[in-house]
């Protein structure tokens, strides 16, 4: 029979063993050193088949914004199973040990970036935020305005890791989707630069925007140096981060990035589906654009996440949530708004609405349409309802979550 339980110091060795099978990476004692900053060893779960550990499970303590506030959110991250124990309830064991731990640390919420999109949603995660993968050749991105103020400089890591994170902090509460980063995981896990993952490319670069002497935007970056048979340089650019407290500070860095020599594309994994990108480039046929999910979301504590939030629109709603996985976390709810503000509570009043626990997960950031869901048949409900539902639960600008844990 398995059993579930934190990670005692002396089994951290077997931790790592099992979780580089599942993921299919070697170990790497300087990899580990570097994750041992930024990892709660104290959240660290595992699944045992009498002495041997057979699954593992972590997560982060976070601190999330949600439509305009923040929550604490627990990171779920790191889970894995053997391939000697799939399918013996391994996964769902250990996934009740961390909701367990959730509930006592009284987070309201709990997210995750799934590795396989099938499995989650059992368990009452719902795909909250997109992201687009985006590629575009560098003579292509031009604008009809460059705010001509704004100046980008390079800097090296030790003063980035100084500027970069105001910058993200002010960008941080106008986007639902990321959360606090700590001195160490700007240090050891978004400015870390090792060579495996550089893929023939160059170093990190790294550049401020400022506004006068105002740092207002920086980018992360590296480039490929290539060359045509016949001599021409095809070049690329691959940005793992660009950010700006605005739209003319992120165009700057755009624009910086389109007039670097020798390289001809441009490309980065993860940018918001809002991206303004698409409506300032004078000709946003030429960017390409891959969507995928990126943040998924469960709600612990329905009462406290819909209070939590603030609503663009003021209203009331009952809800009933459904949540098969933990049923006492479900029930009826009612929502009022009232200057965008909501307090939720248990009720006793008939449902207008009906969701699933990972539904609720879905819709929470206010990324997603309840009445394109209804649409679909996914939701049953009326199109009046549907609409009301939206127009309290839609916020602008959308969710997005620029970090992978």
């Amino acid at each position: 029979m398995l059993k579930f339980r934190h990670v005692r110091e002396e089994e951290l060795d077997a931790f790592w063993d099992a979780m580089s099978v599942a993921f299919a990476f070697d170990r790497d004692k300087e990899d580990e050193d570097h994750i041992y900053k930024i990892f709660e060893k104290d959240r660290m779960i595992a699944a045992f088949d009498e002495s041997h550990l057979v699954g593992t499970f972590g997560a982060f303590s976070l601190n999330m914004t949600v439509p305009g506030g923040a929550l604490p959110t627990a990171g779920t991250t790191i889970v894995t199973v053997l391939p000697t124990h799939r399918r013996s309830g391994a996964l769902t064991g250990m996934m009740n040990a961390h909701f367990d731990e959730v509930i006592d640390k009284g987070e309201p919420l709990a997210a995750l970036w799934a590795s396989e999109a099938p499995i989650y949603g059992r368990f009452g995660y719902g795909a909250a935020a997109d992201e687009a993968a985006v590629e575009i050749s560098s003579d292509r991105i031009s604008f009809e305005d460059i705010d001509r103020e704004v100046s980008v400089r390079i800097v090296g890591l030790e003063d980035a890791l100084t500027i970069f994170p105001p910058i993200f902090e002010a960008f941080r509460l106008q986007r639902a989707g990321t959360f606090v980063r700590s001195a160490d995981w700007w240090r050891h896990k978004r400015l870390r630069d090792p060579k495996e993952e550089r893929r023939g490319a160059t170093a990190q670069r790294l550049a401020v925007a400022y506004r006068g002497e105002d740092p207002v935007g920086y980018i992360q970056f590296r480039t490929k140096d290539e060359w045509s048979r016949g001599g021409v340089p095809i070049g690329a650019v691959t940005i793992d981060e660009l950010i700006g407290i605005d739209v003319a500070a992120e165009l700057a860095l755009w624009n910086f990035i389109a007039n670097m020599d020798l390289m001809t594309t441009v490309k980065m994994r993860g940018r918001p589906i809002d991206d303004p990108l698409l409506w300032t480039l004078v000709d946003p046929r030429h960017l390409s654009r891959t969507i995928s999910d990126g943040l998924w979301v469960r709600v612990m504590d329905v009462p406290a996440a819909l209070s939590g939030r603030r609503y663009q629109s003021d209203g009331s709603i009952v809800l009933r949530i459904d949540d098969p996985f933990r049923p006492a976390l479900g029930g009826t709810f009612k929502l009022d708004v009232e200057g965008g503000l909501g307090l939720c509570q248990p009720s006793d009043l008939e449902p207008a609405l009906t969701l699933d626990a990972s539904q609720l997960g879905t819709v929470y950031m206010g990324g997603r349409s309840i009445a394109e869901m209804a649409a679909a048949g996914t939701i049953q409900l009326d199109g009046d309802t549907a609409i009301e539902a939206d127009r309290l639960f839609r916020w602008t600008p959308g969710p997005w979550c620029p970090d992978v844990f």
